[in-house]
């Protein structure tokens, strides 16, 4: 189940002018590690947002952001490239990660929020439980799943990538236009 990292107050928007004292990146390497122990994977920028706004911060400087990124890079391992960089826990790697999380409902969590790694499990495993599923029947699946509203061009975009990746690596197999685990 995917849950939200804590929003507690650890400090104010002061702290970021001094990053270069101990005390002020401790604090921020504390959320940090609170945001990746349990929201990783997690977008880059998203880190940000959610580190930021415990300080009292909720619009962010690029300058400010890189700032937050330094830091996390000693922290954890990356993955794809902006706009679509997801930073990991460094005990659970993109290449070993093989699960996925509910999104409860009403959770902050978008479409973009949701690396294509967890997708893809999500998937494998929708599929693994019957037979065989249409690609349709696979998206409405996700779409609950993730709690992502309604269908539209562009989540339907982002499952097709999805489905292909899978597809063409063997891990899934078209048959009569069903999806099957292969």
């Amino acid at each position: 189940m995917f849950r939200t990292a804590p929003t507690t107050t650890l400090g104010d928007r002061s702290l970021f002018d001094r990053l270069d004292e101990s005390d002020a990146r401790l604090l921020v390497e504390r959320a940090i590690n609170e945001t990746i122990a349990t929201e990783a994977p997690i977008l880059a920028s998203r880190l940000v947002k959610v580190v930021t706004l415990r300080f009292g911060i909720d619009r962010v400087s690029r300058a400010r952001a890189d700032a937050i990124l330094a830091i996390a890079a000693d922290m954890v391992l990356t993955s794809g490239v902006e706009p679509d960089r997801f930073l990991w826990n460094p005990d659970e790697p993109p290449d070993r990660w093989s699960s996925y999380r509910r999104t409860p409902q009403g959770a902050d969590r978008k479409l973009d929020h949701i690396p294509a790694v967890e997708i893809a499990n999500a998937m494998l495993d929708i599929t693994a439980m019957g037979l065989a599923i249409e690609a349709e029947q696979l998206h409405r699946e996700l779409v609950a799943l993730f709690d992502l509203g309604k269908l539209t061009a562009a989540i339907r975009e982002r499952f097709d990538a999805s489905t292909a990746a899978l597809l063409a690596d063997g891990r899934l197999v078209a048959r009569d236009g069903r999806l099957r685990v292969g």
